[in-house]
């Protein structure tokens, strides 16, 4: 069952509590990680400007998301900064990928492009 994140904590910003751009779908195992943590930096995915290639990197033998190499050093940082505070890389998270990675290699000649991976999945949510 998918849980409702404050993206901006309700306990900080109480004014934001029932704004619909601060409300997310969120698995329990983020929520329960973020819990009330905030910083201005964190990442959010509606942003107009966010793209997960240009924050994000997979590594599919690992089942690891690491920040991108090729972002800016700030970009890196705010990368982190949201895999550490949703906890993007317990070790659950990246058993259950290298299973789904496992499982989506067999069909990889039929996905030309790696954009069309189920990234939800990768991600563990």
């Amino acid at each position: 069952m998918e849980t409702v994140e404050h993206f901006r904590p309700k306990i900080r910003f109480p004014d934001l509590s029932y704004s619909w751009g601060n409300l997310y779908y969120c698995c329990n195992a983020c929520q329960n990680s973020k819990l009330e943590r905030w910083d201005d930096a964190l990442l959010c995915p509606d942003h107009t400007e966010y793209e997960r290639v240009k924050y994000f990197e997979f590594d599919f033998t690992t089942g690891e998301i690491k920040p991108n190499a090729l972002a800016s050093a700030d970009d890196q940082q705010r990368a982190d900064l949201t895999i550490d505070h949703y906890g993007l890389n317990s070790t659950a998270r990246q058993r259950n990928r290298q299973l789904i990675s496992r499982r989506w290699s067999r069909r990889a000649e039929s996905i030309e492009e790696p954009n069309e991976w189920p990234y939800r999945d990768y991600l563990g949510l």
